[in-house]
């Protein structure tokens, strides 16, 4: 493997393994297995290496690189929640992004149907999630029920004056971190 990557000028690196419960593990080994096709190509044709079963088709390919595209957004968020500077208020906005990405590329008419299918029904549970958020207390105070705030922190600290009781309970509650630990 490694002798392949160095003929084809690819960094040293394994192709990461897919794990159940690490779902960006599937982001990452899609992403290194588009990324050195021509290395699996060139592993799995060896004859001597007995891995002929594992080459990639043409439409295992398009998969690969369709789903990585829109697992992306999906790891990217994962990473922003996961570092200590995340807070809750930055959830919302990443939501946001997630809808939008499945929305535009469930309509996407390069996708494969079942890629098209899988993104439509993550957008229905988004959505879901959604319509819960909608009719939490949190979101209200959150976002001043429907005013379109960018940065709910700043607009809180602005409030103060305003509403103070208020305005110390959101900025206490919406600068809990999004996650109790930084991502490995």
């Amino acid at each position: 493997w490694f002798h392949i990557l160095k003929r084809l000028n690819l960094p040293a690196q394994m192709i990461p393994q897919d794990v159940k419960t690490r779902w960006n593990s599937t982001y990452d080994m899609l992403k290194l297995t588009v990324e050195y096709c021509a290395a699996i190509d060139e592993l799995t044709a060896n004859r001597k290496f007995s891995l002929c079963n594992f080459e990639l088709s043409k439409e295992e390919r398009i998969i690969a690189a369709q789903l990585t595209k829109v697992l992306k957004v999906f790891k990217d968020a994962t990473l922003s929640f996961s570092r200590s500077t995340s807070n809750i208020a930055k959830v919302l906005p990443a939501m946001d992004k997630i809808s939008t990405v499945l929305s535009i590329n469930s309509e996407e008419s390069n996708y494969l149907p079942a890629i098209k299918s899988a993104l439509a029904i993550g957008l229905r549970l988004l959505t879901k999630y959604y319509e819960l958020v909608d009719m939490s207390d949190v979101y209200r105070i959150a976002t001043k029920d429907h005013e379109k705030v960018v940065d709910v922190i700043a607009w809180w600290k602005k409030k103060q004056a305003v509403y103070p009781c208020l305005a110390h309970m959101a900025l206490d509650y919406l600068n809990i971190p999004a996650t109790s630990i930084d991502v490995e």
